[in-house]
């Protein structure tokens, strides 16, 4: 077998343990959760290796000098800096007397690399690639794909199956979202105390001072020092402090060694003591959820037992820095994550108040809530972007640690590309995919778009009080409702939910969308969500029976009249009715909120009977009969040509004989009213009133049969 066959073997039949015992052997001091992520790493295709990012300090370079021991592949190492040139990578100009031009033109690192890749087993690495220019990271594209590289005069092909690559970073700038694609990445952290325990112990094991070496090391990292105390360094100071003796001097030592800058002495100085069991949480910065289509498997580390455990996340990293090892929930797809406070406690007991209670208060259906942090297991959606926003806004809400993941699977594409305008940075795009991202007070908002699945939007919980933002169109639209409805609805905080839903607010003031061709009030997906209806009508108006904004007491209201044709039921206080009737076909509610009867809600199924109907219109002047779909093309001209006309107040609706049919991108809603005016104000007897309500609700029918693909 020759060199070539054996190199191409070890890497086959790496596994974590032999990784492990390997590196650990040659110096590199890590514990298995490491080793299973590099081993994934360099089996990657179609070239294997990773991004390493981390500190300084943290032996990022130091990793592929070992690794190439361990692999005994050749390492080509080049050392970035702001002004490195792509093409610097390929050659390197040297001065040369024995030349006309005085200047020899030798072959750069990585054309070495690529051109005995065909020979051989090689490994690359590009330090610090985070010094160079952003433009540098769409030349690398093409070669870390396909192995190719172009300069003029000169072409280069590498063989990936027989290359390794590894770029250092330490987040001095963000990368091209192409190229951090190309790649999987490691967070190479400080090592934990126990770690170094061991590294120090190789060459100055029992060394008197080494709790006082761990505590150094603990207060460099703490201190924010530039860099943490480096293995090399402490041995450095051990073997000083042995030379010296009695003459040692602890401040002048860590200075020579450690500190080396007044600035780092200054900060290490103020530096306090990290207690036992704080390392995690006060020091390093843990790693966000690994993605299962990078790496595979997630590793948990407890003290020197190590295991790696199966892992398979379902959406989008979460920033979980403040996630400590005690969290060890085992947890379905998640949509937020928060830190505890007492007010997200409250907000994840208070949800859902209409289900049942579950047995243990901590583990609901709907969020799961741990030592440190709280989960939230349902999804957010972009229609209630209003009532999140003022659920997180508060005093403290600087201090909120946290992410929410919205939702949106109404959108279109050009809905998005009016959303995305000026505000976003795009980082992907293609016919069936957008990855965008803006940033709102210096914080990071993510969005992707999938054809056919809509938009999930991940924003921190800093970003609450201005989430609304995230939707517009414009100054005065928006996907979803906008300020002056929302400061009109939410005069008390309640969850969109039951007969709250923002749906059913909608439906209850339907008569704005017909009228309006700007979403004022509401935007276009929360239009769009009325086709979840299965109800003719499924409405809430914030009014009283009366008319009063801010509600009447029960004994001003006369509820004998529905009483004398529905079944009555009092106090449902789960879903903040105060009282609610029923008949076949109708459910009317009325909720006491604050102690004033201030909202009422209706639901019609079908044909009602002409005194149910007639008691419904003395609680309710108007009475919304529609259906929502989604529209084939060309329903507008259809429409036109049988004589139908445009609104005048809103080309984007159109009407014939009382009826509207309100468009709105790739929906459409045809609603009819039913009024008090219509029917006298008590002059139309029963029977008629009922023929009324079934001839509405017959139109509509005929509308839907005829033009909703699903029911055709």
């Amino acid at each position: 077998m020759n060199k070539k066959e054996a190199n191409e073997m070890v890497v086959e039949k790496l596994t974590v343990e032999s990784l492990h015992r390997s590196l650990n052997g040659n110096g590199y001091i890590c514990n298995h959760s490491f080793s299973a992520q590099l081993v994934t790493a360099v089996k990657s295709k179609p070239v294997g290796g990773a991004f390493l990012y981390g500190m300084a300090g943290t032996g990022k370079s130091y990793l592929p000098q070992v690794l190439s021991q361990v692999l005994d592949h050749p390492l080509y190492a080049y050392q970035c800096t702001q002004t490195t040139q792509p093409e610097d990578l390929l050659v390197k100009p040297m001065p040369d007397d024995t030349k006309i031009s005085g200047i020899d033109v030798l072959p750069g690192v990585l054309l070495k690399a690529s051109r005995e890749s065909h020979e051989h087993p090689v490994m690359v690495m590009l330090d610090e690639w985070d010094k160079t220019r952003p433009s540098a990271d769409g030349f690398f594209l093409d070669f870390l794909q396909y192995g190719r590289l172009s300069i003029p005069g000169m072409d280069v092909e590498a063989n990936l199956d027989n290359m390794l690559i590894f770029i250092t970073a330490n987040d001095e700038r963000e990368f091209h979202e192409a190229l951090l694609r190309r790649f999987p990445k490691i967070d190479v952290q400080p090592l934990k105390p126990h770690d170094v325990v061991r590294a120090l112990s190789i060459t100055h094991d029992s060394h008197p001072y080494m709790s006082q070496m761990i505590d150094l090391y603990c207060r460099s990292i703490a201190g924010n020092l530039p860099k943490p105390a480096t293995i090399q360094e402490l041995r450095q100071l051990m073997d000083a402090i042995d030379e010296l003796g009695d003459g040692a001097d602890w401040d002048t030592l860590v200075y020579q060694y450690v500190t080396k800058t007044p600035e780092n002495h200054h900060l290490l100085s103020g530096t306090a003591k990290v207690e036992d069991g704080e390392f995690d949480s006060r020091v390093v910065k843990r790693n966000d959820v690994i993605k299962a289509e990078s790496y595979g498997v997630d590793i948990t580390s407890k003290g020197d037992m190590d295991n790696v455990v199966s892992k398979m996340p379902s959406i989008r990293d979460f920033d979980t820095s403040f996630v400590t090892q005690r969290d060890e929930v085992k947890m379905g797809k998640v949509y937020a994550v928060f830190q505890r406070t007492e007010r997200i406690d409250n907000l994840a007991l208070q949800m859902n108040m209409d289900k049942a209670d579950p047995d243990e208060p901590a583990f609901t259906d709907w969020s799961t809530i741990t030592d440190d942090v709280v989960y939230l297991h349902e999804p957010t959606r972009s229609i209630n972007a209003t009532w999140v926003s003022q659920m997180l806004s508060h005093n403290d809400a600087d201090d909120l640690e946290g992410e929410v993941v919205f939702t949106d699977r109404y959108i279109t594409r050009k809905e998005l590309n009016r959303m995305l305008a000026r505000k976003w940075y795009v980082h992907k795009r293609s016919k069936n995919e957008i990855i965008a991202r803006q940033y709102i007070h210096h914080v990071k908002v993510d969005l992707r778009w999938i054809e056919g699945k809509g938009i999930e939007i991940v924003a921190d919980a800093k970003t609450a009080g201005a989430m609304r933002r995230i939707f517009k169109f414009n100054k005065s639209e928006n996907l979803v409702a906008n300020e002056r409805y929302d400061k009109a609805r939410n005069r008390s905080l309640i969850e969109p939910i039951g007969m709250f839903d923002v749906t059913r607010l909608l439906a209850g003031a339907i008569h704005h969308v017909i009228n309006m061709r700007e979403y004022r009030m509401f935007g276009p997906s929360q239009i769009k969500a009325l086709s979840e209806h299965n109800a003719y009508c499924d409405m809430t108006v914030l009014r009283s029976p009366h008319g009063s904004l801010d509600g009447v007491s029960d004994d001003e209201i006369d509820m004998q009249v529905m009483a004398d044709c529905m079944a009555i039921n009092v106090c449902n206080l789960k879903d903040k009715r105060s009282v609610e009737f029923t008949a076949k076909n109708v459910e009317v509610a009325l909720s006491d909120k604050r102690g004033a009867n201030n909202t009422k809600y209706l639901r019609i199924d079908g044909n009602i009977k002409g005194n149910v109907a007639s008691a419904i219109l003395s609680w309710f002047e108007c009475v919304p009969i529609y259906r929502c779909f989604k529209f084939e093309p060309g329903l507008q001209d259809k429409l036109l040509r049988v004589g139908w006309k445009v609104h005048q107040q809103n080309f984007h609706c159109f009407t014939k004989n009382n009826v509207y049919a309100r468009f709105v991108y790739d929906y459409v809603v045809f609603v009819t009213f039913v009024k008090v005016q219509e029917s006298g104000r008590g002059d139309m007897d029963n029977a008629s009133l009922a023929v009324l309500f079934r001839s509405k609700i017959k139109r509509i029918d005929q509308l839907e049969r005829a033009y909703d693909p699903n029911k055709k």
